[in-house]
């Protein structure tokens, strides 16, 4: 857990705090077996979804009880090797019509609309027009995260094991993506871990949160 004074902002990060998950939503989708890269609510809880990294395949699941993993009635899964064959990280809009990826075959942002929101079973549009290397920074990009308005970009590598800021010109639209000049461009936390696994923001963007394996 680390603090900022400035909303999305990684460099204006105070301090740095560690707390432990003795159940989390990994531990309990072991059930559901597979190897888990990233999770990530959505539509008001009702629904989970994470990435299977070695068989690159996308899984939805719906909840009885929202933020309940426990409360699944429904699964779909969707193949999402076409994007890359190992993906490691994902973010969902917030108004639930499109998915961004990163994967470290190809160290490239992509992007993936669905035609109904929140729901992978409804058909989907590749905008390729939206891709965006992130090789320069990290050849391991591994999570993916978005300021709430779409105009601002994160990417976690566990290369360099720091995380990179872009602000982007068009909102949601990655190949408009510029790298904040340095040193305002990253933030290093091999001094906390060099084994992170994926990273999330808080709602008001006042704490970034890194996951590790160890």
């Amino acid at each position: 857990d680390r603090p900022m004074t400035t909303p999305f902002f990684i460099n204006t990060i105070t301090g740095v705090s560690s707390v432990i998950l003795t159940n989390n939503v990994f531990t309990q989708l072991t059930d559901f077996g597979g190897q888990n890269a990233s999770i990530s609510y959505g539509d008001n809880g009702s629904k989970l979804y994470k990435i299977d990294y070695i068989t690159d395949v996308f899984y939805q699941y719906t909840l009885a009880t929202p933020y309940d993993p426990a409360s699944v009635t429904s699964e779909f899964s969707q193949s999402i090797a076409s994007l890359d064959t190992t993906i490691t990280g994902f973010y969902w809009k917030p108004d639930g019509s499109e998915v961004f990826f990163i994967g470290i075959t190809t160290d490239i942002v992509k992007s993936r609309s669905y035609n109904t929101a929140w729901e992978i079973s409804s058909g989907y549009t590749d905008n390729t027009a939206k891709n965006f290397s992130v090789a320069n920074e990290d050849i391991t990009p591994i999570s993916i995260v978005f300021k709430p308005d779409g105009t601002r970009m994160f990417i976690l590598g566990s290369t360099n094991d720091k995380v990179f800021q872009y602000d982007l010109s068009t909102q949601w639209d990655p190949s408009t993506a510029t790298l904040f000049p340095f040193p305002n461009s990253e933030f290093d936390i091999s001094a906390q871990t060099t084994n992170p696994y994926d990273m999330k923001f808080s709602d008001d963007g006042l704490e970034m949160i890194i996951n590790t394996y160890s």
